[in-house]
């Protein structure tokens, strides 16, 4: 029997106890020894395993009455001795703050305050005995019943719980503190991001600054928060982001172990499809797979490739950025969604107040949460500018639904839905009349002028259609019949009709725009449709009526065809 796929599992213990497939990132461990940073700081996108691998360091350095060394048998760090010295040597604290998106500054502190609490109550063997003085044991018990709301008090809980643990154990204590930047992306888009960067100026600076009871911290999130705002004065802070070569390959999945996974599981064909989708990101130079997406998709074995990672959270933020800044980044997203390359320097230190207000600001922005990757970086005079891409198929979706948000937003909706009713209705004609102004007023002259045009076009009128998700699904490029169609509507309702698009590029260097070459060119698609047998797929649904769309772009000009089966070809 086949072990288990640890999704939605985060608690170290839990996944190797319960003997789920856990892909051995142990070597975290002496990574983080070598370092010899007081604080580290290790920024990664959501979903790449942030929380895993800090359970992994709670469970290996945390002094217990009962030993963890069962947990890291037979993986890497067991035969680095040096290392394995340190192994239940240390009190810790651990805390995770990725679920804190409350839609206020007081309930903010309140989740946080309920959070520490829990911590405390797992040491709550501190108040036994004397160890502490009675006003310490009713200061403990109220942040550990959640009674206490002072913000000065929760500012001061980490540095606190760390003495009292120094008291009992002898020993400094290893500070954890998982998602740090998660409070401050809710504050930001809720409002009260001043209030809750100056609360964790307090709390990090209290409990990492200057704490004689300290031996080590490592914190992570997406970002890194400008040092004036959250770090102030931690002059000790180490940061790796993932432009680093350090701990680049301790969080995601490195190509071999993709592979390895994929045979365990007898899915090793799949191999192609899994990089395609889910591949892409460079971490310090290594290759990496998204691990979320990976997971989901084996699990999820007899699906075809799903959108994982891009549905863990909102995207609202990003959205809004670039809906605000239309005219100014256009062009750059088309080329990405072209699956070109724009170039920018990178600042890996992120000022949320500046990023609606600088472009620059935006692309490190998305770098750094996951939406692209680096390549190529050079210095170009005295800044490191990078190429950035798209990772992969799946985050490419993403940017093809933010493209539907800032038409809405620069035409105004009421077209886009006239031109999907007239769809829908049959009435192919002022569709594409709808369609045609579409591209007129928002295609930039880049898109219709190079060789890309009838992926441009693919890339637009695929954006349109994923207003119609909920009624049908979007199929792009899949094969049927004899080769692969551009583009299918499938009803999720058989009563209601069916749609497959072919897409042409009509090149006027080759030969003249007369109606005679135009409509040979169209000829010839609605004829690719029949011969290569596109409608198999839908047919084998049952799916009728079907109505085939022959489309050739000649510039910013579109030219149509189309045909309603079963009924005779209407040539339009």
């Amino acid at each position: 029997m086949k072990k288990r796929i640890p999704i939605g599992i985060s608690d170290f213990k839990e996944l190797i106890e319960a003997d789920y497939y856990y892909v051995d990132k142990s070597l975290l461990i002496s990574e983080f020894i070598e370092s010899g940073a007081k604080v580290t700081l290790l920024p990664r996108p959501r979903r790449f395993g942030k929380t895993l691998n800090l359970s992994l360091l709670r469970y290996f350095f945390e002094k217990t009455e009962a030993s963890n060394t069962h947990l890291f048998q037979n993986l890497k760090i067991e035969s680095n001795p040096e290392c394995m010295a340190h192994q239940g040597q240390y009190p810790v604290i651990f805390i995770t703050l990725k679920d804190v998106q409350n839609s206020s500054y007081q309930a903010c502190l309140k989740h946080i305050g309920k959070i520490v609490g829990e911590e405390y109550e797992r040491h709550s063997y501190l108040l036994a005995g004397e160890l502490l003085s009675e006003a310490q044991k009713r200061r403990y018990r109220r942040i550990m019943d959640f009674e206490e709301s002072e913000e000065l008090a929760l500012q001061n809980s980490l540095h606190d719980l760390s003495k009292f643990l120094f008291r009992y154990h002898n020993k400094k204590s290893i500070i954890l503190i998982d998602e740090y930047d998660s409070p401050i992306h809710t504050g930001y888009a809720k409002g009260f991001y001043d209030e809750i960067i100056d609360f964790f100026r307090g709390l990090l600076g209290v409990a990492l600054k200057d704490n004689a009871y300290l031996e080590r911290s490592v914190i992570t999130g997406i970002l890194r928060v400008s040092k004036e705002s959250v770090f102030s004065g931690l002059n000790h802070i180490k940061v790796f982001s993932l432009l680093q070569e350090k701990f680049s390959t301790q969080f995601g999945l490195l190509e071999s172990e993709v592979r390895d996974m994929l045979e365990y599981y007898e899915l090793e064909n799949e191999m192609e499809t899994v990089s395609q989708w889910y591949n892409g990101y460079l971490f310090g130079g290594k290759t990496i797979y998204n691990p979320w997406s990976v997971l989901n998709y084996i699990e999820d074995r007899d699906s075809p490739p799903l959108l994982y990672w891009v549905n863990t959270s909102s995207n609202r933020l990003i959205q809004e950025i670039i809906i605000n800044r239309v005219d100014e980044l256009q062009e750059d997203l088309e080329r990405l969604i072209l699956g070109e390359s724009v170039t920018y320097s990178i600042n890996e230190e992120t000022i949320f107040s500046e990023i609606e207000n600088s472009s620059h600001s935006i692309w490190s922005f998305l770098l750094l949460t996951g939406y692209l990757k680096a390549t190529n970086g050079r210095m170009q005079g005295n800044q490191r500018v990078f190429d950035l891409m798209i990772p992969n198929l799946e985050v490419r979706e993403v940017f093809q639904k933010t493209i539907l948000g800032w038409l809405e937003k620069a035409i105004g909706s009421r077209p886009l839905k006239r031109m999907l009713r007239n769809l829908l209705a049959g009435q192919v004609d002022d569709f594409v009349e709808d369609l045609q102004e579409l591209v007129k007023r928002t295609l930039s002259s880049y898109d219709t002028r190079n060789d890309f045009v009838e992926l441009a076009y693919h890339m637009f009128v695929l954006g349109l259609m994923v207003n119609l998700e909920d009624s049908y699904i979007v199929r792009s490029n899949e094969e049927s019949g004899y080769g692969r169609f551009d583009m299918a509507l499938e009803p999720k309702d058989k009563s209601k009709p069916g749609f497959l698009f072919e897409f042409k590029r009509f090149d006027p260097k080759k030969q003249k725009a007369t109606d005679e070459n135009l409509n040979k060119s169209l000829k010839e698609a609605l004829n690719q449709i029949q011969e290569k047998a596109y409608l198999t797929n839908l047919q084998t649904r049952e799916i009728t009526p079907l109505y085939c769309i022959a489309l050739v772009f000649d510039g910013k000009v579109i030219h149509h065809q189309w045909q309603r089966i079963p009924k005779e070809v209407s040539r339009k």
